[in-house]
């Protein structure tokens, strides 16, 4: 039988399991163009509950199996897990920024939590679109959720180091990365991505949108709306007279972003520049804040649209 459809049979019977009945216990409303917190849990509880008919042994054989498996497991043992859905602009302007060498200073705002993302945003190299991603930043040291396969309960292990770590399941395979923040700094040992060339490129582009996300969020923090906010949803999201109030919604980050754009040059200096529509990538600095300037923040350079018309 076809992968997909085995993988489809799986979703359903996962939606019948009580991991997925108590997981949903807690229920979001459905937004438009976005990615769904049921259709995520549905496909990390047919995971999950894959793996408990697993050795431990298959299972590390594949290291984004392996991997994804540990984070999933990380994330449905976090009470109420916090469900974001980020702004389809804040995302593109995030892919336009880069990491910052220093990143390793960064200490863990959300520990994990589920991001929904804009549909149709983001593919795989097969062809998936990837709707949303379960997230996790460690510490040297932190605990890590035990898995259960079919030899029983495995022993937890620690983190190694500080790092950032990214799953999601969009369909058959599992794609995951673990990256620690010491890798960011140095050149000779940039951030290492397993797989072909086009894996490599998908899991750069994730591990660097949540980094940028993360530091986001640190920066940020009054741009998180709560989870019983409906501001800026769209109108048929809106109607709550005819919705349990038990439903909530995900929390909005970045919506109150504003792109920055400059507009074409003008008079001499226009022939210096490139008359196509272009963006100058963004970056973060740490600078010194507080009393005799001791203490340091980031700061968020944005990244600039460029002679967009």
């Amino acid at each position: 039988m076809d992968e997909k459809k085995i993988w489809k049979q799986n979703l359903v019977r996962a939606q019948e399991g009580d991991l997925y009945k108590h997981l949903t216990q807690r229920r979001f409303h459905k937004i438009g163009g976005y990615g769904r917190f049921d259709r995520a849990i549905a496909a990390i509880s047919a995971l999950l509950q894959a793996t408990v008919r697993m050795k431990l042994k298959f299972i590390q054989r594949d290291a984004g199996l392996h991997l994804g498996c540990q984070l999933f497991a990380d994330l449905i043992m976090t009470p109420n897990f916090p469900v974001l859905a980020i702004d389809r602009t804040l995302l593109t302007a995030l892919e336009q920024t880069a990491v910052p060498p220093d990143i390793f200073t960064l200490k863990p705002v959300l520990k994990t939590g589920l991001i929904l993302l804009p549909q149709k945003t983001i593919q795989t190299p097969d062809g998936d679109w990837i709707d949303w991603i379960a997230f996790r930043h460690a510490e040297a040291g932190q605990l890590l959720t035990s898995l259960q396969t079919a030899e029983g309960i495995n022993r937890p292990t620690r983190m190694a180091e500080d790092s950032i770590g990214w799953a999601t399941q969009p369909s058959v395979v599992t794609w995951a990365s673990n990256q620690p923040l010491s890798r960011w700094a140095d050149e000779e040992a940039p951030p290492m991505f397993g797989g072909d060339v086009t894996d490599q490129a998908l899991s750069l582009r994730l591990s660097t949108l949540l980094a940028n996300f993360l530091l986001y969020l640190q920066t940020y923090p009054q741009d998180i709306q709560p989870e019983n906010n409906a501001t800026g949803f769209s109108s048929a999201t809106q109607n709550t007279k005819r919705r349990s109030p038990k439903i909530l919604f995900p929390r909005w980050v970045g919506r109150g972003y504003k792109q920055p754009q400059e507009r074409p040059s003008q008079g001499r200096h226009r022939k210096h520049t490139s008359p196509q529509p272009h963006w100058r990538r963004g970056h973060w600095r740490r600078v010194p804040v507080g009393k005799g300037r001791k203490g340091r923040e980031w700061r968020w350079i944005k990244p600039v649209l460029v002679n967009l018309e």
